[in-house]
C-alpha cells in the first residue's frame, strides 16, 4: 500500500552525537543507498534505548512502509515518543498526523498543539503550518494576531514562503494588532537566541487579538463545519507545505 503523495514533505533533522554515532551513520548511508532493511536494522535498536533520532527515522520507514510493512499506528508511536522527550521534529511530525488522521482520529485542534510545540522550539515548517491554521482559523479560532507572529517566527528559521505570507497579512492588521505580535515575536526572538528552556512557556498561551469579535459558531473538536470547508483547504495546503524534505543529517 503506497502512502498519499502529500506525505512526502515528512521532514526529518538529525544531529549525531559521538554515542552511536556509527549505527546512525550506517542507518542513515543506507537510507542513501535505499537499503530499507539495512536502515531499519540500524535504527530499531537505537529507537529501543531512547534516541529521539532514531525514533524519528524509524516512524519514517513506518510511515513508509520501507524495510517494513507500512504501519501508521506505529510510525505514530515512533513520533510520540520524539515528541514526548521534547524534539520538535517529533514533535511536529506528530501534529501532521493528527492533522490528517493516520493511525489515530483526525483532530486539528491537537494538531496545532503539538505544531505549537515544534515551533516554539525553532521547527520552521511547524511554524508555518500553525501561521497557516490560525489564518484559517483550521483546528483553532481565526486569529490574524497569531498568524503573523507565526508567519514571522517562519521566515526568521528559513522559511521564505512565510515573508510574502506575514507581508500580505500586515495590512490586514490595525497598529494595535501589529504592535503586539512584534512584541511576542521579540520575546520569541530573544528567548530562542538564548535557547532558553522557558521559551514554551512564555509563548504557551494564546495571543488576545484586541479587535476578534466573539463567535458563537461551536464546532466538534478536530471537525470542520461547512462554513469553514474553503478556508480549512486552504489551511491544509498551508500545512502540507510547510514541512519539507524527509530523510537527512544536518541538524
Amino acid at each position: 500500500m503506497l502512502i498519499p503523495p502529500r506525505m512526502g514533505f515528512f521532514a526529518l533533522l538529525l544531529v549525531i552525537p559521538s554515542l552511536h554515532a556509527a549505527d546512525l551513520a550506517k542507518g542513515l548511508a543506507a537510507v542513501e543507498s535505499k537499503h530499507w532493511r539495512e536502515a531499519f536494522a540500524q535504527f530499531e535498536p537505537l529507537a529501543k534505548r531512547g534516541d529521539p533520532r532514531a525514533e524519528i527515522n524509524l516512524g519514517n520507514l513506518y510511515m513508509r512502509g520501507l524495510g517494513v510493512e507500512q504501519d501508521y499506528a506505529q510510525a505514530r508511536s515512533w513520533y510520540a515518543r520524539a515528541a514526548r522527550g521534547g524534539h520538535p521534529t517529533g514533535q511536529a511530525k506528530l501534529g501532521m498526523l493528527y492533522f490528517l488522521g493516520l493511525g489515530l482520529n483526525e483532530d486539528h485542534a491537537e494538531a496545532a498543539r503539538w505544531f505549537r510545540k515544534a515551533a516554539e522550539n525553532g521547527e520552521s515548517g511547524a511554524a508555518m503550518a500553525l501561521a497557516t491554521m490560525y489564518e484559517h482559523g483550521d483546528g483553532v479560532e481565526r486569529n490574524p494576531v497569531e498568524a503573523y507572529v507565526w508567519y514571522t517566527i517562519a521566515t526568521d528559521l528559513g522559511k521564505q514562503d512565510g515573508l510574502d505570507q506575514k507581508t500580505r497579512l500586515a495590512d490586514e492588521l490595525s497598529p494595535t494588532q501589529l504592535n503586539i505580535a512584534l512584541t511576542h515575536i521579540g520575546v520569541w526572538r530573544d528567548q530562542y537566541d538564548k535557547h532558553s528552556p522557558t521559551t514554551a512557556a512564555t509563548l504557551a498561551e494564546p495571543i488576545i487579538d484586541p479587535q476578534r469579535q466573539p463567535s458563537t459558531e461551536k464546532r466538534p473538536r478536530g471537525k470542520k463545519s461547512r462554513k469553514h470547508a474553503d478556508t480549512g483547504s486552504e489551511a491544509s495546503r498551508g500545512v502540507n507545505s510547510g514541512l519539507g524534505a524527509e530523510f537527512g543529517g544536518k541538524p
